[in-house]
């Protein structure tokens, strides 16, 4: 993937999470899944395609916030 490739998937993921809330990238199945901030990134990938979910928001135990 060239530098030029990666800043526009870069700027194109930015554009959508500054447009959409939370609750619209949510699936409306219902299911719902956290991932540990201190989940290996290879492990959070397997869970979320294992579940068929695009996307999971991050959970910070330490702090208590998403």
């Amino acid at each position: 993937m060239s530098a030029v490739d990666l800043e526009m998937s870069r700027h194109r993921i930015s554009v959508l999470l500054s447009t959409c809330t939370a609750y619209e990238l949510l699936p409306e199945s219902g299911k719902v899944i956290a991932l540990d901030v201190n989940l290996p990134v290879k492990q959070a990938f397997h869970i979320l395609y294992e579940q068929g979910i695009p996307l999971a928001p991050l959970w910070d135990f330490g702090k208590g916030q998403f």
